[in-house]
């Protein structure tokens, strides 16, 4: 270990390294998105699941669309060309449809453009919806079990990699100690 430590490069570690947009963060003169307005410009929330893994059943805007102050709501339904994203793999919904499965909370069901912040956010808390809730999905070793629920296509495990480097059989006989354990994170 002490061979590793040694060889670390000394460029960042235990130095104070100069952030470029601290001075500004820390006296309130940074500027973000939230800062920035227009004349006549619109303001857009996002209606979200409020359940880690469903089904969307139905989802109605129609109470929302009546506010006064509301441009536009935009659903699924609205976009069918607009598909999935995602960092590996693209089955993330941009906007989650009916029928279409909810994986955290968070996930994105509607869209809604208006002239205000507070219109947008009131317009928000009158979309409604309806799910069929499916088994939450929080230990990893759960989602690893052969009767558990998919929250992906396919599989819940998204990649394996095997590292396989040297003798391990030879080096547990020539170790002085062999310590095995599950380490869990509990939050």
């Amino acid at each position: 270990m002490t061979e590793v430590v040694k060889k670390m490069p000394k460029r960042y570690v235990g130095k104070n390294i100069y952030k470029v947009d601290a001075k500004g963060k820390v006296t309130g003169k940074a500027i973000y998105p939230d800062d920035i307005y227009f004349d006549d410009m619109l303001y857009l929330k996002i209606k979200r699941a409020t359940h880690p893994h469903a089904y969307l059943r139905r989802i109605d805007t129609s109470k929302a669309e009546k506010l006064p102050g509301v441009v536009k709501i935009i659903t699924a339904a609205d976009i069918p060309q607009v598909k999935n994203f995602g960092l590996i793999i693209k089955d993330q919904p941009v906007l989650v449809g009916i029928g279409q499965k909810m994986r955290y909370m968070g996930d994105a069901l509607a869209m809604v453009i208006a002239e205000s912040k507070e219109v947008a956010s009131q317009a928000i808390g009158l979309i409604k919806v309806e799910i069929d809730k499916l088994e939450v999905i929080s230990d990893p070793l759960r989602a690893m079990e052969k009767d558990a629920p998919l929250i992906h296509q396919g599989s819940n495990i998204l990649a394996t990699h095997y590292l396989k480097k040297g003798d391990i059989e030879k080096g547990f006989t020539q170790a002085d100690i062999i310590v095995e354990m599950n380490i869990e994170q509990v939050l």
